[in-house]
């Protein structure tokens, strides 16, 4: 039973960190997109190029609105053992 647990928390772990990291790659490439004006939608800037890869990021391998809820439902589901008081 031990590694299962291990096992849902890695989880839940990735199941955070994967959307946070996606997010975090497209809102950071779109501000670089902005801040350059309107030599950010030239194509020799490869803005373009760079948001089709980090928005499709955003949902293979699992969307990040579901990885969040799963991530969620384990936060959720620990809080309601220890209320329960078994923090096994």
């Amino acid at each position: 039973m031990p590694g299962n647990q291990k096992l849902a928390e890695l989880h839940a772990l990735v199941s955070v960190m994967k959307p946070t990291i996606t997010w975090a790659a497209f809102n950071g490439t779109s501000e670089c997109r902005r801040s350059c004006g309107g030599l950010g939608y030239s194509y020799y800037s490869k803005f373009a190029e760079l948001m089709t890869y980090s928005d499709v990021n955003q949902t293979w391998e699992g969307d990040n609105n579901v990885l969040m809820q799963q991530a969620g439902k384990y936060v959720l589901d620990q809080y309601k053992k220890k209320m329960k008081g078994n923090s096994k």
